[in-house]
């Protein structure tokens, strides 16, 4: 509706009704940019490539997810739950529906066995009680879903316990 027809009597109660739902509904989806979603524990969000690999509630200490734009921004903090096996790789589904990682020519890429990753980051991985270089990267499962994997920088399996430090801003689209 133009200015001309506003000020013209032409503008109806239910006109400006509508209008008025179509910006709040917008100004509500602005405000929830940036909000931080804490992650309710789910033992099914991990596991590992061999081996089990099953953090407890008490090994989370912060795992949150937010989007703003097209940005999917991660923070993740796991203390070191127990081992069996051999494990190499942590993985880590992120609890976010309708959006897939968009391929982004300039993050890095780093491949963790079969799984090439299409936004790999620095992150700390620990192993044994013990702080070491490793790398996080994200990659979409056969479902689309966001998965994070994890894996010290020398590929050696991990001993005993394991567990990831990692902060990530990956570029996502709605499926």
């Amino acid at each position: 509706m133009t200015i001309a027809q506003q000020f013209s009597g032409q503008l109806k109660d239910a006109d400006v009704d509508a209008e008025f739902r179509n910006l709040y509904s917008g100004l509500e989806a602005v405000n929830r940019w940036g909000q931080w979603t804490n992650v309710a524990y789910d033992a099914s969000l991990f596991w590992s490539d061999a081996g089990t690999w099953t953090p407890k509630a008490e090994h989370v200490r912060r795992f949150k997810w937010t989007l703003i734009g097209r940005t999917l921004l991660v923070d993740l903090y796991l203390t070191v739950p127990p081992i069996t096996g051999t494990v190499k790789y942590l993985f880590v589904r992120v609890p976010l529906t309708g959006y897939k990682i968009v391929p982004n020519a300039n993050a890095a890429q780093a491949t963790f066995g079969a799984v090439n990753t299409s936004a790999a980051q620095s992150g700390l991985v620990v192993d044994n009680s013990v702080v070491v270089a490793g790398i996080v990267g994200a990659y979409n499962n056969r479902t689309d879903t966001v998965v994070l994997v994890a894996a010290k920088l020398d590929a050696s399996a991990f001993t005993n316990t394991a567990g990831i430090i990692a902060q990530l801003a990956i570029d996502v689209q709605p499926q």
